[in-house]
């Protein structure tokens, strides 16, 4: 092709057609750039297809750990629903009476396992459509606030609930061992029952229920936000990648 378009400038100069032969220079150059033209133009276009189909599969487990984590979230909110129920019940029981309840005992020293795997700081590399990429950074600020609240009630939990237990020698060490025995089975009672009732009317047992229930109150409301915020985003997330 090359040697084709060297001829014809060869022919027009040794004809002396000046003027036909720079039209044609311009044609050819014009040809070439909208070569050139054409070819950036491909070359962008399988940059972009690249990146989007590294996006999507970053959002693509993006929304498998997602919903790792909302799974986790109505876990952890079913067990403070519980909690909450306890305490109350513990609040409103009278001294020496049997409480008439389904939930274990043991919920009271129940101290929360809230984990998050969709945490990724450096995410923004990935991800190209801006507001998505928004978005996750809101929700992510969201998850970070929630790990807060969830360290401060498990602080309660810790510092507070658990070693109350101890002190009046609440914790049933029969209880662990048979666990051990029975493979770990939950609809075992932790708590000694005879002996968190003499502690009802205690000042002492009172503070921390009304604590205990504060904090648990409020991680539970900041981690129904995150769970419906993170439905909402799988659900973003899935739509733009169907596009």
């Amino acid at each position: 092709m090359i040697k084709f378009f060297r001829k014809i400038r060869r022919n027009l100069l040794s004809e002396g057609k000046t003027g036909k032969y720079f039209k044609y220079a311009i044609g050819e150059i014009i040809l070439v750039v909208i070569g050139i033209l054409i070819a950036l133009q491909i070359n962008n276009w399988n940059e972009n297809r690249k990146l989007k189909i590294n996006e999507n599969y970053v959002i693509e487990n993006l929304i498998e750990d997602l919903q790792s984590d909302y799974n986790n979230y109505e876990f952890n909110k079913i067990q403070l629903e519980n909690q909450i129920k306890l305490v109350d019940e513990l609040i409103e029981a009278p001294a020496n009476k049997r409480m008439d309840t389904t939930i274990y005992l043991h919920q009271l020293r129940w101290g929360g396992n809230i984990l998050s795997i969709a945490f990724d700081e450096d995410i923004s590399k990935d991800i190209v459509n801006k507001d998505i990429l928004k978005t996750i950074k809101i929700y992510y600020r969201t998850q970070k606030k929630t790990m807060v609240e969830s360290n401060i009630y498990w602080e309660v939990v810790r510092d507070i609930v658990r070693p109350f237990l101890r002190k009046y020698g609440i914790h049933d060490s029969r209880s662990v061992k048979e666990m051990e025995y029975n493979q770990g089975a939950i609809d075992l009672e932790l708590l000694i029952e005879e002996k968190l009732t003499a502690q009802y009317r205690s000042e002492e047992f009172q503070q921390i229920l009304f604590e205990l229930r504060l904090k648990a109150i409020g991680l539970y409301d900041v981690l129904d936000n995150l769970s419906q915020f993170n439905r909402e985003l799988r659900l973003a997330l899935k739509a733009y990648t169907n596009d």
